[in-house]
């Protein structure tokens, strides 16, 4: 409705004021991980996009720290049209891509479904998943494994990893510490710079806990890739909410995923229909809090400007849009933010690894 098309166009200016007349200049005090600085994003005219937002996912219009005010709004600004996905009808015909962000409620069948035919005509699938889940119960903070949203063996997962050779794993992505804790917030610069979502990001990607990725790089009807790893360091821990009441760290050979360069994004096109797919291990990756900190607040000094050059360069790339079609904004040095940002770690040169084939359906519904 035209009301809300207005509204909504004054929120997404306001969440993210893309401007050079901003002019901030860096204060004294811990520094940031960005500087003044162009950055050049792929035109959208007349994309359609879809936000998911039936399963409690984070969404377009949420302006808080877990919202995407500030992605939907620089879609905006780049001519998509942003909508709400309705999972009582069949996805729209016209819908070039669907947005799923950290839902806390499991897809259901009949949005598997629905989400299948989809991507079967032809559609684009950007998923982000978290690792744990957040609740308040009578005031008392609970955080849980979220094994309960998005599984690795059950629901979209098995239709994602028999059809696009994708699926996030039931991890948390950590370290340990020297203090002996585990650490989960990184930052990486290892990356497939050969794929074209990796086109001119050029800076450290920030996570905030994220699943890790498997990834089937065999030859397939599909084409999938590992496109962003953490370091050599890392690995899955498969009891982390263990280790946040016991606060006892302990690796676990055999169940936990093994420590080394673990995929953390993935991306994958169909052959035969033209479907592309990308999955996120991170939920906080595009948050207005997260990897799409600004600071100041509500101005466009993002803190992680690779981050933001990911995502604008991942949904060019779902879209099919036309690259040589572009708009350059200027981004400000941020000022110092309230809370630390992840540490770089240190990672391997780039390359593409491999993975063994998809197990069979039987080990994967097992």
């Amino acid at each position: 409705m035209p009301w809300i098309r207005r509204t909504f166009a004054i929120m997404l200016l306001q969440a993210a004021v893309i401007s050079a007349v901003v002019g901030l200049s860096a204060t004294a005090g811990r520094p940031t991980l960005a500087q003044d600085q162009s950055s050049t994003f792929t035109r959208l005219d007349g994309v359609n996009i879809y936000f998911a937002e039936s399963n409690r996912e984070a969404t377009a219009f949420d302006r808080t720290n877990r919202g995407l005010s500030r992605f939907a709004g620089l879609l905006y600004a780049l001519g998509a049209n942003i909508n709400v996905l309705d999972w009582r009808k069949d996805i729209p015909a016209d819908a070039d891509l669907v947005v799923i962000n950290a839902p806390t409620r499991d897809i259901d069948d009949a949005q598997s479904a629905r989400l299948w035919a989809y991507l079967n005509r032809g559609g684009s699938l950007l998923l982000l998943v978290d690792p744990l889940t957040v609740r308040e119960d009578q005031g008392v903070i609970a955080i849980e494994m979220n094994d309960r949203t998005l599984r690795s063996d059950r629901g979209l997962f098995v239709l994602t990893w028999s059809g696009y050779g994708v699926r996030a794993r039931d991890d948390v992505i950590v370290a340990e510490t020297g203090d002996g804790g585990l650490s989960r917030d990184f930052t990486t610069v290892d990356v497939n710079s050969r794929h074209p979502i990796l086109r001119n990001v050029t800076g450290p990607l920030a996570f905030f806990g994220a699943r890790s990725i498997e990834v089937d790089a065999s030859i397939q009807p599909y084409s999938a890739q590992p496109l962003v790893y953490t370091g050599s360091q890392y690995y899955g821990e498969t009891a982390y909410v263990d280790y946040l009441q016991l606060n006892i760290e302990l690796y676990n050979p055999g169940i936990d995923t093994p420590r080394g360069r673990l995929p953390v994004i993935a991306a994958s096109e169909n052959r035969t229909t033209g479907a592309r797919v990308v999955v996120i291990g991170d939920g906080g990756f595009a948050a207005n809090g997260e990897g799409f900190l600004s600071a100041p607040s509500n101005t466009a000094g993002f803190v992680f400007p690779a981050n933001v050059q990911f995502m604008m360069n991942a949904v060019a790339w779902l879209v099919n849009a036309d690259v040589t079609r572009t708009e350059t904004f200027e981004f400000p040095t941020p000022g110092p933010t309230a809370t630390p940002t992840p540490a770089v770690t240190p990672t391997a040169t780039p390359e593409i690894i491999t993975t063994p084939e998809a197990e069979s359906a039987d080990e994967t519904t097992g």
